[in-house]
């Protein structure tokens, strides 16, 4: 299908039942009805032009923190109006785009499931999405035209969609066209690639290479080392490049035990687009939580922590202690991971900004508990706990 076609065809959306009798209860605009913005003043999902690199990511990406529903094992009655309701929790976590799993029935990519609600509930919460500085991106799980992908977003005003088991009918470069042009800002993501380079005309690539280098490091099969290669090589300075998805292994919170700190401080602070799913937040003591909304509280003030460039800072342990900063414009960051089982005690080697002429540390913690100690030569001592870790930002 061209994208001239795909214009030209109504797109209409139906709800799913069993039977016949409750079909096509929505429908979308006529065949004169253009995939370009909505007028503002008949569409609350209109959106303005937004110059982007179209071979690159939305501006939007390099600040987001993803966090993946699956209404199927989510709290409550699994509808689409139980996600609604938990909206402002999930953003004080700190998550400003949830990544929706299909909402489609099996038999129909054109319709909202019966058993997650209806049209209406999907376009509340995604309205209310946006109202709290939001991002919605659906997952989509199966074949579709061009046309139908753009339906869906011009109707609830999503935006963007991570292809899963599947992708567009159509080739993805003539798909990636016809829904910037629906939508500017609107994000494509997909599961093909790897750390070693995306899948192209995506703007967002999954990967479980991050996730199995943690448990290669929680089972004492590698070091710091492992690790370190992602995290400096998760530089955004390229704005045509695709952005790796980093999220946790299965297990989530619970890989390093009581101590959630070393793999929540690299998901968050070693770059790429951290993903949260549904239920990784939960823990004794809410630790998990209270930790996630502190680091969220420091990126709302500190882009370096999303769009700094990395470096590496030398510990007095490379092999136990993953240690870096990112750097953006005038922000800094700084993190110290211990990866080991056993206690860190020892020093790391700091840059130049975060102790001008070897005085004073200009470095604010983010997170209860170590602190760095003035040693000389611009060393600085630091103790972690087994699997802890700190995050500091500049002062």
């Amino acid at each position: 299908m061209t994208a001239a076609s795909a214009r030209r065809r109504p797109f209409r959306l139906r709800k799913s039942s069993a039977g016949a009798a409750v079909l096509a209860l929505l429908a979308f605009p006529g065949p004169a009805a253009s995939y370009g913005p909505q007028d503002p003043e008949t569409s609350p999902f209109a959106v303005k032009p937004v110059p982007r690199d179209p071979d690159g990511p939305p501006d939007w990406a390099y600040d987001a923190v993803l966090y993946s529903v699956d209404l199927a094992s989510f709290p409550g009655s699994g509808k689409i109006v139980d996600l609604e309701e938990d909206l402002p929790r999930i953003r004080r976590l700190g998550a400003n785009c949830v990544v929706l799993a299909p909402v489609q029935p099996e038999d129909d990519p054109s319709a909202v499931r019966i058993e997650r609600g209806t049209a209406d509930n999907l376009r509340d919460m995604i309205l209310q999405a946006h109202s709290l500085g939001q991002k919605v991106v659906l997952d989509w799980d199966r074949p579709a035209d061009v046309d139908v992908l753009a339906g869906w977003t011009r109707d609830f005003g999503l935006d963007g969609f991570r292809f899963i088991r599947g992708g567009p009918a159509d080739p993805l470069k003539t798909t990636r066209a016809v829904l910037i042009r629906t939508k500017p800002e609107i994000l494509l993501a997909g599961d093909a690639g790897g750390e070693s380079g995306p899948a192209p005309w995506l703007d967002l690539y999954g990967s479980a290479s991050f996730g199995e280098a943690l448990l290669e490091v929680r089972s004492g099969k590698a070091g710091a080392e492992r690790l370190e290669e992602m995290v400096l090589s998760a530089d955004p300075a390229d704005r045509a490049a695709s952005l790796p998805i980093r999220s946790l292994p299965p297990g989530g919170s619970n890989i390093f035990g009581e101590e959630p700190s070393a793999h929540l401080a690299l998901l968050l602070t070693g770059g790429g687009v951290p993903m949260i799913r549904s239920g990784e937040e939960a823990g004794e003591g809410r630790a998990v939580e209270k930790m996630m909304r502190r680091l969220a509280a420091a990126r709302k003030k500190h882009p370096a922590f999303s769009r700094g460039q990395t470096f590496r800072v030398a510990a007095s342990d490379g092999r136990s202690v993953l240690a870096f900063a990112r750097f953006y414009r005038e922000d800094a960051i700084f993190t110290a991971v211990n990866l080991s089982k056993e206690p860190f005690e020892g020093t790391v080697l700091l840059p130049e900004i975060f102790r001008p002429g070897g005085g004073k540390i200009r470095l604010k913690r983010v997170l209860p508990g170590p602190d760095l100690s003035p040693g000389e030569e611009g060393r600085a001592s630091l103790r972690l706990p087994p699997w802890g870790a700190q995050v500091w930002v500049l002062r």
